[in-house]
């Protein structure tokens, strides 16, 4: 196999795993911390994302945070009457940002909740 062709094949495994570890971690905050398993899943997970960072990739956590017009992804808006008039913020990622060595590599998919 090329060289090229299976780089891209394992830039695209990586991307699969970020979006998998994403996907667990927004399931894991709709769960009860109590429930059997649980921090054997965190754990999984913290591990998983410790050793892609030793690899030089970085799923940038986004969920929770404050929304700005600078943040480069897909942006779905909701409208959310319980916030603070003109808040925003980060409601859920689809699909994570993911960096290599600083670089985005993947541009984020995400729902942002706001009261304009």
């Amino acid at each position: 196999m090329k060289k090229d062709k299976m780089d891209k094949q394992i830039i695209n495994l990586i991307l699969q795993i970020a979006t998998e570890i994403n996907r667990m971690e927004t399931n894991m905050l709709r769960m009860d911390s109590v429930i059997k398993g649980y921090s054997q899943l965190q754990r999984s997970i913290k591990r998983m994302k410790a050793y892609m960072a030793s690899c030089g990739f970085e799923i940038v956590e986004m969920t929770g945070k404050p929304y700005n017009m600078g943040i480069i992804a897909d942006v779905e808006f909701v409208t959310d009457d319980s916030l603070k008039q003109g808040e925003q913020y980060i409601k859920t990622v689809n699909r994570p940002q993911v960096n290599y060595k600083g670089v985005m590599i993947q541009k984020a998919n995400i729902i942002v909740a706001q009261n304009l």
